[in-house]
């Protein structure tokens, strides 16, 4: 729930406008007396400030690392504000598991430079939703050393609803577009069956 109640704020958050940041700023409030991480997502009205590049990427890149190597200060720090007991070093959940979304990301991404190519107005039209992806990414990515950056990271990643399609949609090509498209959906259904036959049952985290 916090993280739908967020989602919502996020579409308040992109018309730019002061009227509807308060109102977006009361709704991250309302969602974090559910789950106390939704106060993380107070950085949009900083990311929505950053246009989309590669020096963003690479910039995002050192940003990851760097929390890799004093995560176990931020885990603390996250301890004692939010009063819970998380442990950092500690990779819970399947490994394999874990690429998938990482690779998904990352191709979404891929796609979005391939269309800005030949279509600049895709990052003029979706530049927060794309940065949004990107930070996501690299919270995922932080995954593998504490299982809260996963959680955290899905305040982010659901962009990607958005991201991809359009992404596909403005690939020049539309044979391109084709093949994308039956790609992305052989791999949903693989990944399905996947599921359903090696996972089927209890869920466990």
């Amino acid at each position: 729930i916090a993280i739908c109640l967020c989602i919502i704020a996020f579409e308040l958050i992109k018309k730019r406008k002061t009227s509807m940041d308060i109102v977006s700023l009361l709704i991250i409030m309302l969602a974090s007396t559910m789950h106390s991480t939704a106060w993380v997502f107070l950085l949009v009205f900083v990311i929505r400030y950053i246009k989309p590049g590669k020096n963003v990427v690479i910039f995002s890149g050192i940003i990851t690392l760097l929390m890799f190597l004093f995560i176990d200060d931020l885990v603390i720090f996250g301890n004692d504000a939010l009063g819970r007991g998380y442990v950092s070093g500690r990779y819970v959940g399947n490994t394999f598991g874990g690429l998938i979304p990482i690779a998904i990301y990352l191709a979404a991404l891929i796609l979005c430079y391939l269309a800005w190519i030949h279509d600049n107005s895709i990052i003029e039209d979706y530049a927060l939703d794309i940065e949004m992806m990107i930070f996501g990414l690299c919270l995922y990515i932080l995954r593998y050393n504490t299982v809260i950056f996963e959680r955290i990271s899905f305040y982010f990643t659901p962009v990607i609803c958005v991201v991809l399609p359009v992404a596909i949609t403005r690939q020049r090509k539309a044979a391109e577009r084709k093949i994308i498209i039956a790609v992305c959906i052989s791999i949903a259904i693989i990944l399905f069956m996947y599921r359903a036959t090696q996972q089927f049952g209890e869920y466990e985290f």
